[in-house]
């Protein structure tokens, strides 16, 4: 169970974007929030994510979760800052084996 608090600012058309997944496997959904703020807002996106997925790791090598994000803006005098990104996370282990290929 992991939580992902993503904290910053945007002015203007912009678009926070981020995705997690298990290397190997980056065919998630990509999680979007789009701003349109003239005078410009504090943001506060909360992701809260339970992976419960069946991931195999080549025999004797260990397998990473990763987090691809990016913070873009969509038209001129626009501006988008992430300022901070807070993890929690709770590990829940339920483990499969199957012999080497």
């Amino acid at each position: 169970v992991m939580t992902a608090d993503w904290q910053g600012y945007a002015q203007g058309r912009a678009q926070l974007s981020r995705k997690y997944f298990f290397a190997g496997a980056p065919n998630q959904p990509w999680l979007r929030n789009n701003y349109n703020s003239g005078g410009g807002r504090d943001f506060l996106e909360r992701d809260n994510l339970i992976h419960s997925t069946t991931t195999w790791a080549p025999c004797g090598r260990d397998v990473q979760l990763r987090i691809n994000s990016n913070a873009r803006t969509l038209g001129g005098n626009s501006y988008i800052a992430v300022d901070t990104v807070d993890l929690q996370n709770r590990v829940v282990f339920r483990l499969n084996s199957r012999r080497c290929r």
